[in-house]
């Protein structure tokens, strides 16, 4: 049996992770997920992104490994 190359594609490890937002986590991905009717945000959350039918999917069409290189996201 051969071994994958491919590593998991897990939200966390990703340059558009933003992390908690109350109980759920944020993405940053360059899509618009949804539209908070309380606050009239724009919301991406990792969880219905990734979903089967979100705009990443479980494939992680979005998913760009962080590292050293990606800007931070909380440097203003």
């Amino acid at each position: 049996m051969t071994q994958s190359t491919t590593e998991p594609k897990f939200c966390r490890d990703c340059a558009h992770f933003l992390g908690p937002r109350g109980k759920f986590y944020e993405c940053a991905a360059p899509v618009i997920e949804s539209l908070d009717l309380v606050t009239g945000e724009y919301l991406n959350y990792c969880r219905t992104m990734r979903d089967t039918g979100g705009k990443c999917g479980p494939a992680g069409a979005f998913f760009i490994r962080a590292g050293a290189d990606t800007p931070s996201r909380t440097s203003a």
